[in-house]
């Protein structure tokens, strides 16, 4: 198959502790410890074979772009790739994809060939602890399309049927192109679901959303806001671009934070009473959090999705006054799947409105390029061509 393929060199830093396991696997606990010099290009890699009774070979059909993708992408200052997590090279990138099943192993009831679906980029080993405790994100032994297993940007995958979640009644309202679109952008909307409602156990209908952040997370934490019975939906981006896209999606209003205190805002807005359910989706919680805090209501709960680059101060006092709660949320296992594509089906959610560029796979170099600028919301890689 060929696919858009990470090669890096193995070169552990000094002060890295390289455990046999990695040794022996090339498989990095953390990768920007271990892989030097990363470089990307169009590439063989071995073609995907069933061998298991509930496996499914899929031919991969939209996959979209993720942060994580662009930094694997671009190295860091001292040569090695910017992915913090686990990861081995080379390897076929993505995970937000979707695509059509060519064949399924024996035991396989769920999905058949010739249906589309969505499959989700984590495979957890379902017998360790955060599993048994119903948080498979957190699996201690999960493995990642994209970083540890071939992903979707390649024109071929293999997976298990529980990973494999079918878009037939997505295609079946809306048409086919739209339901593998929807299949690509059920990773990100999984992502704020995990957060939002697996997490934090979700708000109460008619009350009031702040969304830090407008790129993929943050919008689709509008989106799924707006069809979780928000009353007000208030999205905060300085990208003048993406606070539109937010207000296709369902805010209500919008707020570029450069301009003006962003505490002071939300709580004018909300008339004193402050917001009741926040996500952080900026990645720059050092510059957020003080606003989040000022402006939250009696009761409310903060989701922390953004992956921040520096630790920062915290003072819990505002927490302990307002009775309110923080919850983390790492990736998209949880029962967000069938969620956001159950909603696309109804007609409540269409995340398909912040992709803002398509590309094919051999121009899948020029796709990372653009990404790395951040002036798009979501791009998408066809990996079988762009559609007529």
């Amino acid at each position: 198959m060929r696919g858009l393929v990470l090669s890096a060199e193995w070169k552990p830093k000094p002060d890295y502790e390289v455990t046999p396991a990695e040794e022996r696997t090339h498989r990095a606990r953390h990768g920007n410890m271990v892989w030097f010099n990363p470089t990307m290009a169009v590439a063989e890699r071995p073609d995907p074979q069933i061998s298991g009774d509930y496996d499914v070979l899929i031919r991969n059909r939209v996959c979209g772009i993720c942060g994580s993708d662009v930094h694997m992408f671009v190295p860091g200052g001292d040569g090695y790739i910017g992915q913090p997590a686990q990861c081995r090279a080379p390897i076929a990138i993505g995970h937000e994809y979707s695509g059509e099943v060519l064949q399924v192993g024996r035991a396989v009831t769920r999905i058949k060939p010739g249906d589309l679906v969505a499959v989700e980029g984590q495979v957890n080993c379902g017998r360790c602890r955060p599993c048994l405790r119903g948080i498979p994100s957190s699996c201690d032994f999960i493995e990642d399309r994209g970083f540890t297993l071939d992903g979707g940007i390649a024109t071929l995958s293999t997976a298990h049927e529980r990973n494999c979640w079918p878009l037939t009644n997505v295609a079946e309202r809306f048409g086919e192109a739209f339901a593998l679109d929807v299949g690509a952008l059920a990773e990100p909307g999984a992502v704020v679901y995990n957060g939002m409602v697996s997490r934090a156990g979700g708000f109460r209908p008619g009350d009031s959303v702040a969304v830090f952040g407008c790129g993929p997370i943050g919008l689709a934490a509008v989106g799924l806001a707006r069809a979780m019975g928000a009353g007000d939906v208030f999205a905060l981006e300085p990208s003048s671009a993406k606070r539109e896209i937010a207000s296709a999606l369902g805010a209500t209003a919008t707020f570029d934070p450069t301009l003006g205190n962003a505490a002071v805002w939300l709580m004018e807005a909300t008339k004193g009473v402050g917001v009741d359910m926040v996500v952080d989706a900026s990645g720059a919680a050092s510059r957020v959090m003080p606003a989040i805090f000022s402006s939250i209501a009696v009761g409310a709960k903060v989701v922390c999705l953004g992956v921040n680059q520096e630790p920062f101060a915290m003072d819990t006092l505002p927490l302990m006054l307002r009775s309110a709660s923080m919850h983390g949320a790492v990736a998209h296992l949880g029962g967000g799947y069938p969620a956001i594509i159950a909603l696309h089906a109804a007609g409540k959610l269409d995340l398909t409105q912040m992709i803002t560029g398509r590309f094919d796979l051999e121009n899948s170099i020029a796709a990372m390029e653009r990404a790395v600028t951040g002036q798009d919301a979501k791009l998408m890689i066809h990996p079988q061509g762009l559609p007529a």
